[in-house]
This record gives C-alpha cells, structure tokens and sequence, in this order.
C-alpha cells in the first residue's frame, strides 16, 4: 500500500467516526447573527452559569432539553433549548 492510498483510508476511516460526524455538525459557531443549530452541554452551562455535571445530570433524569448523542458528544438544538428554557421559566 502506497503512501498515498494509507493517507486516503486514513481519512475516509476517520471522517466517519461519530467525533467527526459531531464536528461536522454546527456546534458552538454561528453562520450569522444569533445562536448555532446545536449547543454541547458545556455551552448550555456556561450559558447558565451552571456547573456541566449539573446539566449532565439534568439530562440523565429527564428533566433538561432533548439531546442527540453523537460518539461522546451530547448535542441539543436550539430550539429545544429555547423551548426547555420557556418551560423552566413557567415552572
């Protein structure tokens, strides 16, 4: 196998990986004014001034916004943050 073609596998390999498949997902940058079309949790925290763990746990019980898991990464679109966000404010 030449140099070339172990480059080439290498790459289709790795841009399938589900940490490629999250990176290619707009996360934590905005194509414009406003919000990205998906939040990772640490955004979500730091937006609420909340330790990640505390969100974390928020989504394991059920009780924060909808996540899409991609690999490792929990990732919730804007719109379900906002909607979440509404919520919480009329509880």
């Amino acid at each position: 196998m030449t140099m070339q073609t172990q480059a080439f596998n290498h790459q289709s390999k790795a841009s399938k990986s589900p940490a490629a498949i999250a990176a290619k997902i707009n996360t934590g940058k905005t194509l414009g004014i406003g919000m990205p079309d998906y939040l990772k949790l640490d955004h979500i925290a730091n937006n609420l001034g909340l330790p990640v763990r505390t969100i974390y746990h928020l989504n394991k019980t059920g009780e924060g916004p909808k996540c899409l898991k991609v690999g490792r990464t929990y990732l919730v679109s804007r719109e379900d943050y906002e909607q979440w966000l509404t919520q919480r404010k009329q509880d």
